[in-house]
């Protein structure tokens, strides 16, 4: 999270900054998300075995949220978006962007590469730093 737009760095909930191992890292999960490259698309109706779902949520300081379906297949990262926003959001043309969002992404399956999904789905457990004792180790 961050607090406004006026801040360039993002926070991980909960924990300051001498917590993290990096900034850049925390960084780049937003940045991967908002900078999205799809290396191929599928029509919707590609069978997708939603048994190893993962989902990431980017949420907009207007109220709309971009919700990224991550779906193994193969060795493929099959992905769905879906744009929602929250009901008590007041800003103009909320919904029509949405809608248009959504009529765009509901027809597709996008294949991503490695890369933007190692940075995307990191664990909170990866970007914390490490104890003194495990540093020794």
């Amino acid at each position: 999270a961050r607090a406004d737009t006026e801040n360039t760095d993002f926070e991980l909930q909960g924990l300051g900054p001498d917590e993290i191992q990096s900034q850049y890292a925390v960084n780049q999960i937003v940045q991967s998300f908002k900078g999205l490259r799809m290396e191929d698309v599928r029509p919707a109706s590609t069978a997708l075995d939603s048994s190893g779902r993962i989902e990431a949520i980017l949420e907009s300081f207007d109220g709309t949220q971009v919700r990224l379906s991550l779906f193994k297949q193969g060795d493929q990262n099959l992905a769905r978006l879906k744009a929602e926003y929250e009901a008590e959001a007041e800003a103009d043309g909320l919904e029509k962007k949405v809608e248009a969002l959504n009529d765009l992404w509901s027809h597709w399956v996008y294949v991503l590469p490695d890369y933007q999904v190692e940075s995307i789905f990191v664990t909170r457990e990866d970007l914390l730093q490490q104890k003194e004792e495990q540093k020794e180790e």
